[in-house]
Order: structure tokens, then sequence, then C-alpha cells
């Protein structure tokens, strides 16, 4: 049985749910607001394993769920955006899924989404027939020993995920989806804009 990873991924549309849902058939869980229970995302969630997490009042339990279901051997997809971006641009990302990255040593791969929003947006209802991309990044580890994320790590000589700050993983997050941003030639939201020229990111 292959190793789990975690796929982490741009937003743009609930026809991502649908694309990812044709590639991956088996041994995948992915990670969704409880509101989108009321979509039509609830026939997709027939056929795949979902944890739900409740945005408003998010807890520990969905992220337990998570660890299990990698303990388990699954792999998981997830949205760190948190929710479909309405103007088609890049939304500042969350910082769960390094965490639950880290903590379980599970790699990460960065899927890089393009398309989906002009297929359906999200004010419409009726999806249109248009050509989407999807591209699979390399798989890597967020640790001391990978490169893109030495400076973090080391300039209070960290090593363990436990000691980062919030703001320190923020950077990371935002460093995971600029990777994905290339790709799809996204342009950062205003307020994510703002984040990363505060703190120098890049």
């Amino acid at each position: 049985m292959k190793k789990p990873v975690i796929f982490v991924a741009n937003h743009r549309s609930y026809f991502d749910f649908f694309l990812l849902g044709t590639i991956f058939t088996k041994n995948v869980v992915f990670l969704a607001q409880r509101k989108v229970k009321r979509t039509f995302f609830k026939f997709l969630a027939i056929f795949y394993e979902v944890v739900y997490i409740d945005r408003d009042n998010p807890g520990l339990s969905f992220f337990k769920k998570l660890i299990k279901c990698i303990e388990d051997g699954k792999s998981i997809i997830i949205f760190p955006e948190g929710t479909r971006s309405r103007s088609g641009k890049m939304l500042l990302p969350k910082i769960g899924f390094v965490k639950l990255a880290m903590l379980t040593t599970t790699p990460i791969v960065p899927v890089a989404i393009k398309g989906t929003y002009e297929i359906l947006p999200p004010h419409k209802v009726l999806p249109k027939f248009k050509k989407c991309e999807i591209v699979f990044c390399k798989k890597f580890y967020i640790s001391p020993d990978n490169s893109e994320f030495k400076d973090i790590f080391l300039k209070k000589g960290i090593k363990k995920f436990s000691k980062l700050t919030k703001e320190d993983l923020q950077k990371i997050a935002i460093r995971i989806m600029e990777k994905i941003r290339v790709f799809t030639n996204e342009e950062w939201d205003e307020i994510a804009l703002k984040k990363i020229n505060e703190s120098r990111i890049f």
C-alpha cells in the first residue's frame, strides 16, 4: 500500500471536488466545510469519505479525524483557502494543513487546478462546457532539511514544528500555495498580497 500524502489544491469552484473525484477512486479523504452538505456536493460524499469542518466553531475533532485517516493509510485532499474564491484570485491560506503535515510527517503534493472557475463560478448553478487543467507538483516534506523552508526554521534555531509561531506557519502555507499560483497564473487577492508584502515572505 502506498504511503499517504496530503494533496493541497487551490479552490475556485465546486467543480474542483468533482474534478479530483474523477482522478482518485479510493483511499482518499476530502476535507470540506460543513455547509457544503447542503449543496450538490452531498452526492459526491456518497462515493468518497469526507471529514467536515465547521469554520465558525472548528474545534479539534476534525483534526483528530484527519490524523486517524492518515494513520489508516488514507491520503487527504485539502483546499487551504477554506472556501471558493469569489473573484478568481487566490485567497490567504489557512495554516491547518501545515500543522497536519508536520505533526504526522506526511509529505505534501501541491495540486494546481486551472479553468474550473470558468466552468462553474460561485454565482452560477449550471456548469459550462470548457477545458480545465490539473497539475500535480513534486512531493515534498515540510522540515528544516527542506531548503525552501530552511530560513524559517533556522532563524531561531528551530527544529520542531511546535516551536514555530503562527506567522511562521503562515509563511510556509503561502510559499506552498505560491507553487500552485505559478502554475495557474492566478493573482493573489488584496488581503493575501498585503500579508505577503508585510511579511516579506518571498
